[in-house]
């Protein structure tokens, strides 16, 4: 087995090291998941073990995911971006660069990071004169969330953000949540506002299996 060692310069070693890990084509018998001829059975789901009920994907999400949909091939294109453009929150993280041997950095093909990863979800609002970003946007119209999105990243499809958007409104318990509680905080003389977070394990897991479906 190969080993990752990390004080070893490999943009300044002199040798390529190819492996073949076969293709994707092993499936648990419990859980139906791929693995790798290489990794162990079990790793999915502990030989069924864990078990997860069946995930809610969206209708609206089927035809972009199997290329039955005109929107389709530039959704898979891009879909990092299409995803990151429905983030609740942003991600920061203290990133480990590869360094060469002056200290200076080098292109870095993967991601590492080193201790805790956190998301940041900011204020509900954003501050006055500045645009909505991550979970603000969710509290404007459907049209200008479509109008904030598109000006986030250049060269995406216009249609695939309109019918994201859409999506998400309709279907996402967190966002139905969030925005009736802003509607609340509108709507009513509340001048000692206090959140509370009272973990919700129902619709966590949902969440995190939608997220799973929406970004492979």
């Amino acid at each position: 087995m190969l080993k990752y060692l990390a004080a070893l310069h490999y943009s300044s070693t002199a040798f390529v090291c190819v492996t073949n890990v076969g293709s994707l084509s092993i499936e648990c018998t419990h859980c139906k998941a791929l693995r790798f001829p290489g990794e162990r059975p079990g790793m999915c789901c502990n030989n069924g073990k864990v078990q997860l009920p069946t995930p809610f994907l969206p209708i609206e999400m089927i035809p972009l995911l199997n290329g039955e949909s005109p929107l389709s091939a530039p959704y898979l294109k891009n879909i990092q971006q299409y995803n990151n453009l429905l983030n609740f929150t942003s991600f920061a993280a203290n990133q480990q660069f590869i360094t060469d041997r002056n200290g200076r950095r080098q292109w870095t093909p993967g991601f590492k990071v080193l201790g805790q990863i956190y998301h940041r979800i900011g204020p509900l609002f954003p501050s006055s004169g500045q645009p909505a970003a991550h979970l603000q946007i969710y509290f404007l119209s459907e049209d200008e969330q479509f109008e904030r999105r598109t000006s986030i990243f250049e060269g995406l499809n216009a249609d695939v953000i309109r019918h994201n958007t859409a999506m998400m409104n309709s279907h996402n318990p967190y966002v139905r949540e969030f925005k009736s509680a802003v509607t609340t905080i509108r709507t009513s003389d509340i001048s000692n506002l206090k959140v509370k977070i009272n973990i919700n394990y129902t619709l966590t897991l949902y969440l995190l299996i939608f997220i799973f479906y929406h970004i492979l």
